[in-house]
């Protein structure tokens, strides 16, 4: 099966692209790949990274402060939801299955991130579960996320190359 054999490259942090030509959205959005989403990884990948004890705190978070009501993060991981994506019902982790209603996959890694910043950047992810989707695309706001924004503020120290457009960044 081509799913399981994609599943067991994937690493935690991986960067994941979709094209969906048969949704709306991807005739709206600018450049090949329409939706981006993030691979947390699986629960020994989570443990190894000093992630999965720090899950609790942050499912608490996102109940508290967005009034999250998914699964707890650890069930989700253990349950096969292991990709983080922003859709229009907001922030939210899924399965690989649900992300996968596509035509193309791309994936993107960063290979020579340390373990301490997998660390923090995956914990920067989870920290957007719960968020409301953001339908004006402002990658400034952090109180709702876009899926792009998603990858942006996870990656929270890197330059990434926004523009000013009609009175937003881009």
């Amino acid at each position: 099966n081509e799913k399981i054999q994609i599943v067991k490259q994937l690493q935690p942090l991986d960067i994941l692209l979709e094209k969906a030509p048969f949704r709306l959205t991807d005739h709206l959005i600018p450049g090949y790949w329409s939706h981006v989403a993030l691979w947390t990884g699986t629960e020994l990948q989570l443990k190894k990274l000093g992630v999965w004890e720090e899950l609790p705190l942050l499912y608490k978070n996102a109940v508290d402060n967005y009034n999250y009501i998914g699964p707890e993060f650890r069930h989700a991981i253990q349950a096969g939801q292991m990709v983080i994506e922003a859709l229009r019902p907001g922030v939210q982790i899924n399965t690989f299955e649900h992300f996968l209603n596509i035509d193309d996959l791309g994936v993107i890694r960063q290979p020579n991130l340390t373990s301490e910043k997998k660390k923090n950047y995956l914990l920067n992810a989870f920290r957007q579960i719960g968020k409301n989707y953001d339908f004006s695309f402002d990658v400034e706001s952090t109180n709702e996320i876009v899926c792009s924004e998603l990858v942006f503020a996870a990656f929270d120290d890197y330059q990434w190359n926004t523009k000013k457009t009609m009175g937003r960044y881009q």
